[in-house]
């Protein structure tokens, strides 16, 4: 997710004319928190990525994927959890909330860690 994501959110910040001090104000982060976001040597965790998403005026998707859309590419997007049972359940809202993304479920993590290396993964989330 690294890059796509760090242009996509600068992109958006700046569409909707906020400053990063101004966007960390409103989502009640550090201001150095969001460079780190747009410089792509952090990423915000899942629920903090929905918060962005509101703030800004987009949704989730579009923040994620924007670019990848436009020029083609699909993101991969991966669930790590041991539990089958969580997959199920987590597999088809994802791919509700992602319908231009590739999302696939791992309860392995040597597994994921594989797919991981053959393919650019945009997003993971992982249950650690």
């Amino acid at each position: 997710m690294g890059m796509l994501f760090a242009e996509n959110l600068r992109k958006l910040r700046t569409n909707n004319g906020l400053s990063q001090r101004e966007l960390a104000e409103l989502i009640h982060v550090t201001r150095s928190a969001v460079a780190r976001w747009e410089n792509g040597s952090r990423l915000p965790d899942a629920a903090m990525i929905f918060q962005l998403s509101q703030c800004l005026g987009t949704d989730v998707n579009t923040l994620l994927a924007a670019s990848a859309v436009d020029s083609g590419n699909v993101p991969n997007v991966i669930i790590v959890d041991d539990s089958k049972l969580f997959l199920a359940g987590a597999l088809p809202v994802l791919k509700e909330v992602m319908p231009n993304a590739v999302v696939t479920g791992f309860t392995k993590p040597s597994a994921a860690i594989e797919y991981s290396k053959a393919n650019r993964v945009a997003l993971a989330f992982l249950d650690i």
